[in-house]
């Protein structure tokens, strides 16, 4: 969780927005919240937990747009976590060439991550090498 100067947490409004159940809103100022903040000290995973809440609630496009910011190189810990999500929204849209491309790059780049096993998989669905499940 990022964190200002004062040590405290920078998202307690927006974590509360989230208790309540208000993705909407949560997830414009996790968005905002993010925009201030380089992707490797907290910008990369504040823009990936918007995308996720985008997503949920039916926002595909705003949901690929923060997916993409938050698969920056500079946040090699949360880059993998992006990459994978986007190639999964983009398979769900039916842009499996574009999906391909993507795990592939997370594949390569990323070879360590515990989500490689996942981008595999989901690439053999992708190619159509093995049924969705």
């Amino acid at each position: 969780m990022p964190v200002g100067a004062d040590g405290e947490p920078l998202a307690d409004w927006e974590i509360a927005l989230l208790e309540q159940g208000d993705t909407a809103q949560a997830s414009t100022a996790l968005e905002q919240l993010a925009s201030g903040l380089p992707p490797q000290h907290g910008g990369a995973e504040l823009n990936l937990l918007a995308g996720r809440l985008l997503l949920s609630s039916g926002r595909s496009a705003d949901a690929e747009r923060l997916f993409r910011a938050a698969a920056a190189p500079e946040a090699p810990g949360t880059a993998p976590a992006a990459e994978l999500a986007l190639a999964e929204l983009l398979i769900g849209r039916g842009r499996a060439g574009e999906a391909v491309s993507l795990l592939e790059h997370l594949i390569l780049t990323y070879p360590q991550s515990a989500l490689v096993p996942q981008a595999r998989r989901r690439l053999d669905e992708a190619k159509g090498a093995v049924p969705r499940t």
